[in-house]
Order: C-alpha cells, then sequence, then structure tokens
C-alpha cells in the first residue's frame, strides 16, 4: 500500500563549499560561478520553501553551512553569505517558519553533521544558529541554542 504525502514541512539547505583543485587564486568566473551555484541557488530555494511555508502557516529551514578551508576566499564569502541569508530569512518570515542555520566546525565528517540534522529535525522548533564542534562568532554558545 502506497502512503500519500500530504505537505513537505521541513526543507534542508547544504550546499557544498569545496573549491575546484588549483582554485585558490580564483578569477572573475570563478566567482560567479560559486556565487551562482552556492549562494544564490541556496537564496532560491530558501526563499521558495519559505514563502510557501508562509502561505501555508509553519515550516522548518535548515541552512547547514560547512567550515570552508581558510585559504578559499570563494568558500569563505559563500559562508558568510549563507549565515546572512538564514538571519534574514529568519526575521523576515517571521515565527510562523522556522529557520534555523547549523555552522560546523572543520574535520567534524558528514555523519557527525548528519546527526546533528537528525537531532534538529526531532527537536521543537525554536533552535537556530547553533554551531556544531566550535564556539559561534556572531553568538555565544548559550545564546545560539535559544531564539533571540
Amino acid at each position: 500500500m502506497a502512503r500519500r504525502l500530504d505537505a513537505i514541512d521541513s526543507v534542508i539547505i547544504w550546499p557544498t563549499l569545496a573549491a575546484r583543485r588549483g582554485a585558490r587564486n580564483p578569477g572573475p568566473r570563478a566567482w560567479r560561478a560559486a556565487i551562482d551555484a552556492h549562494l544564490r541557488g541556496a537564496y532560491l530555494v530558501a526563499r521558495a520553501a519559505g514563502l510557501a511555508f508562509a502561505a501555508r502557516g509553519g515550516g522548518r529551514l535548515l541552512v547547514v553551512i560547512d567550515a570552508p578551508p581558510a585559504d578559499e576566499l570563494i568558500a569563505n564569502v559563500v559562508a558568510e553569505g549563507l549565515i546572512c541569508l538564514a538571519d534574514g530569512l529568519r526575521k523576515a518570515l517571521g515565527a510562523a517558519v522556522d529557520v534555523a542555520s547549523l555552522q560546523l566546525a572543520p574535520g567534524r565528517g558528514d555523519r557527525h553533521a548528519a546527526a546533528h540534522v537528525r537531532a534538529w529535525l526531532a527537536a521543537p522548533p525554536g533552535v537556530f544558529n547553533v554551531t556544531v564542534g566550535a564556539p559561534s562568532r556572531s553568538r555565544s554558545p548559550a545564546a545560539s541554542a535559544r531564539r533571540g
């Protein structure tokens, strides 16, 4: 017996921030391609999901942000843009849509990150801007675990 899905209630956006080999000194085309693929793509998906959730009266949106290598400029710019994206959407969409960001620390691995994503899905709404494995740049660890 097939099960019918009524509606999507959560969207997870997890763009990769890895640069191509040899991309340490990227040119304008590499910047445009990375911004379009990782930041603009995340924005378009998040905006569509957020507006649909707001129209429906609720939903959850998680932006997962990999820790970029320190020497990869594009990845660092995209990571900061994703943090701003999550903060801006949280403010713009209001309380009806639970918008969160999960900032991953370097070297923790996908299994560790996936466990935190599953925990967020199981948790009640209201947790946002959580940093896994390192203190948040924008908030204290205690403040990161509560809605501001």
